[in-house]
C-alpha cells in the first residue's frame, strides 16, 4: 500500500510503495513503465519516490530496492538531469554502460529504457530550454545545438559530490537555504555539460571489468531480441563468456541467474498485460503464450512466486477497478 504524506506550497509528493505499477502511476509528470525482475517480500516497501517543484525546477529522487526493467519518457517539453547516487555499482541506460561517475541527460522529447539492480538511487532535475538558455547567459556560454549536446558526461568528482549533497537537502529538508543551494548545484551541472572537459564514458568502458562487459554486451541485444531467440545458451555467445561467468555477472549485478533474469522479464510482460488490457475478455492463456510460456500450471505456480498472487487474482484486481494509469501530468 502507498504511505502519502501531505502536499506542501513547493508542489511536494512524498510516497512509499509495496507496488511497481502504483508506483509508476504516482509519479508527477512522468510517463513510466518498471518491470519487476524481483520479487519484494510482502514485508518490504518497493521503492519511494520524492518530488519537490520549485520555481521552473522540478526536482525528483527514486529509490528502487528490486531489480528493474524500466521505459518510458522524463517530463513532457523539459529536459531532464539524472544523477545516480554513489551506491549504484553500474546502470545500463540506452546502450550505455555506466557507474555512478556518469550524469546522463533525457534531451526533449526523448525516451529511455534501462535496466537497475537492488540498490538504484537517483536524483533528477527537469527544466525548460528557456531556463537552460537562461543560465547560458548568466555564465555566458552558449547552448550547443540539439544534435551536439552530449546525453552522457562525467563531471569533476567534486562537483559530483556537491550536487548530491545539495540534492539530497532539497529531498530532506526543503528549506529556502536547501533550494537555493540545489539551483546553485544545478547551474554548476549545466556548466560542466556545456563546455566541461570531455571525460568519455568509453575511456570508463575500458577499465570495466569482464562481468561488466559480458552483461552490457547482453543487455544490448536483450533491448531488441523476441524472447524466442533469447536464451543463457545464446547470452553466454554473444558475450564471448562462460556460462559461470556470465551467471557470477548476473548475480552481482541483478541478484538474479541468466535464465532467471529471462523469465522474470517474460512473466513481468504478461502481468503487464493482465493489468493495462483494454479488453474484459483477456485470456490469461494467450497473454502467457504470447511470452512461451505454454504449461498453464508451470506457468501459474511461476507467476505466484514471483508476484505473490495467481494471474486469476491480477486479472480480478483489473477487473474490479485497479487500473494502473500513466502518470498523471
Amino acid at each position: 500500500m502507498t504511505q502519502l504524506f501531505p502536499e506542501t506550497s513547493h508542489g511536494l509528493v512524498r510516497a512509499e510503495f509495496s507496488d511497481v505499477e502504483e508506483m509508476c502511476a504516482s509519479v508527477r509528470t512522468w510517463d513510466l513503465d518498471f518491470r519487476p525482475l524481483q520479487r519484494t517480500p510482502s514485508t518490504d516497501r518497493v521503492g519511494s519516490i520524492i518530488q519537490r517543484r520549485v520555481g521552473p525546477l522540478e526536482f525528483g529522487y527514486a529509490r528502487c530496492g528490486v531489480s528493474l526493467e524500466q521505459h518510458g519518457a522524463p517530463p513532457s517539453g523539459l529536459i531532464t538531469f539524472v544523477v545516480l547516487e554513489a551506491i549504484v555499482h553500474r546502470h545500463w541506460w540506452q546502450g550505455h554502460d555506466m557507474d555512478a561517475d556518469t550524469v546522463m541527460v533525457s534531451l526533449t522529447g526523448s525516451e529511455f529504457c534501462s535496466y537497475s539492480g537492488p540498490t538504484f538511487q537517483t536524483h533528477t532535475v527537469s527544466v525548460s530550454e528557456d531556463t537552460v538558455e537562461q543560465i547560458c547567459e548568466r555564465f555566458q556560454i552558449t547552448l550547443p545545438d540539439m544534435l551536439l549536446r552530449r546525453v552522457v558526461f562525467r563531471p569533476s568528482l567534486d562537483l559530483l559530490d556537491r550536487v548530491r549533497r545539495s540534492f539530497r537537502k532539497v529531498r530532506d529538508e526543503g528549506t529556502a537555504d536547501a533550494f537555493w543551494q540545489g539551483n546553485v548545484a544545478f547551474e554548476e551541472l549545466v556548466v560542466e555539460w556545456i563546455q566541461g572537459p570531455v571525460r568519455t564514458v568509453r575511456e570508463s568502458l575500458r577499465a570495466q571489468r569482464a562481468r561488466d562487459r559480458a552483461v552490457r554486451r547482453c543487455l544490448e541485444h536483450i533491448r531488441h531480441a523476441p524472447w524466442h531467440t533469447l536464451s543463457p545458451g545464446k547470452l553466454c555467445d554473444l558475450a564471448h563468456v562462460s556460462e559461470r561467468s556470465l551467471q557470477l555477472a548476473f548475480r552481482e549485478r541483478f541478484g538474479l541467474t541468466p535464465a532467471a533474469f529471462l523469465k522474470a522479464r517474460r512473466l513481468a510482460m504478461v502481468r503487464q498485460q493482465l493489468l493495462r488490457s483494454h479488453s474484459e475478455q483477456v485470456s490469461i492463456g494467450e497473454a502467457a503464450a504470447t511470452q512461451g510460456f505454454t504449461h498453464v500450471g508451470q506457468f501459474a505456480a511461476d507467476y505466484r512466486r514471483a508476484f505473490g498472487e495467481t494471474p486469476s487474482d491480477t486479472l480480478a484486481r483489473f477487473r474490479a477497478g485497479y487500473h494502473p494509469s500513466r502518470s498523471p501530468q
